[in-house]
């Protein structure tokens, strides 16, 4: 099976550390690809709108800006257009941030420095992850098609998005899906 690239992006107030999350990132997950690396919480949330990334890395204390990636994360918070993974990767580990990392669903949550296998395990969460996302999608869609069908007796077709390409089929046709 051919493995799917996740497209990432790092955000992190210390731009050395940037470099060394990018770099044990291509170690230990190569299928992960960096579109994006920020230092700032404001350029962070530029990135996410332009890269439409699948996880984003994310510090937690952004000092010069006075706020927290939760302050980020709460504008995107309710808004459906934007469906990305939170590794949350910091040196602040206090309970407070910790609970409120899950508030927001992140997936893991790592100490710097950063263990190899806890960020492999992480990744491997953002995978499968999309894998269920991208498989409920499907299905809502297929069911829309079907309900689509039952009112409008015009349209037997469904638009079945692919990664490389979109394909219409007649409804008829269809027997199984599997993602």
């Amino acid at each position: 099976m051919k493995e799917s690239f996740v497209k990432a992006i790092i955000v992190e107030d210390m731009v050395e550390y940037i470099g060394t999350i990018e770099m044990l990132l291509k170690e230990v997950a190569p299928s992960v690809i960096v579109t994006g690396k920020s230092s700032t919480l404001y350029e962070a949330e530029k990135l996410i709108k332009e890269t439409l990334p699948d996880v984003v890395f994310l510090d937690i204390q952004f000092e010069k800006e006075g706020k927290t990636c939760f302050d980020l994360l709460e504008k995107f918070k309710n808004d459906k257009r934007y469906n990305f993974q939170i590794v949350i990767i910091t040196a602040h580990i206090e309970k407070q941030y910790l609970a409120r990392a899950f508030e927001f669903k992140a997936l893991h949550f790592l100490e710097k420095p950063i263990n190899k296998i806890k960020l492999a395990e992480a990744v491997d969460r953002v995978k499968e992850s999309l894998v269920d996302y991208n498989v409920n999608s499907l299905a809502t869609l297929l069911q829309s098609g079907i309900e689509l069908r039952k009112t409008d007796k015009k349209n037997h077709k469904i638009n079945i998005e692919g990664v490389l390409y979109n394909e219409i089929v007649e409804i008829n046709d269809i027997i199984w899906i599997q993602a």
